[in-house]
């Protein structure tokens, strides 16, 4: 796991690259929802929460848990698929994927 240090520095980094949007993600689908609350803590230390979207794989049923978890500390912005098109390819080992935009809404 990255440590939150990491995200909050490369967040900042790219913040001021003047980066208008970043999206915090979850690739693999293991976090849950107490590491996103650590994570985003750590990032909105530094970063404007509006700069800020997240993205979180469903392997383990916990994406939508990370999503509510993340609207809830002010998060507006949350990536999603359409019927499930795309994939992560860097990582085979997933076996479920996106959340589709119609189980978000």
């Amino acid at each position: 796991m990255v440590p939150r240090s990491k995200f909050a520095y490369v967040a900042k980094q790219l913040c001021d690259m003047g980066c208008y949007e970043i999206s915090l993600g979850d690739t693999t689908g293991v976090v849950t929802p107490g590491t996103v609350i650590q994570m985003l803590k750590a990032v909105l230390d530094v970063v404007p929460i509006d700069k800020l979207a997240v993205y979180f794989l469903d392997t383990y049923g916990q994406a939508l848990l990370n999503i509510l978890a993340s609207l809830q500390m002010g998060i507006s912005t949350v990536d999603s698929s359409v019927s499930s098109l795309g994939s992560y390819p860097f990582n085979p080992t997933v076996l479920s994927g996106d959340v589709t935009t119609e189980v978000l809404v």
